[in-house]
């Protein structure tokens, strides 16, 4: 992550705050980006147990109550 503000920044060092500030920067977005993962996960669970629910009502549901016509 340094090299690469480095490398933008066209600077051949940072700071030590700069550093700091950097690290800290990079660990709240892996930090964000698990909270991300861990939200998308629980949707998709939450998605697979609706679907799996309306998968079932369709077929436990009694056809021969409808009429049609």
């Amino acid at each position: 992550m340094l090299k690469i503000a480095r490398s933008a920044c066209n600077i051949q060092y940072f700071s030590e705050t700069d550093e700091q500030n950097i690290n800290k920067i990079a660990e709240e977005q892996k930090k964000q980006n698990q909270r991300n993962c861990n939200n998308i996960a629980k949707r998709n669970e939450e998605r697979g147990k609706k679907i799996q629910e309306q998968k079932t009502n369709l077929e436990t549901f009694d056809w021969d109550k409808v009429s049609i016509g």
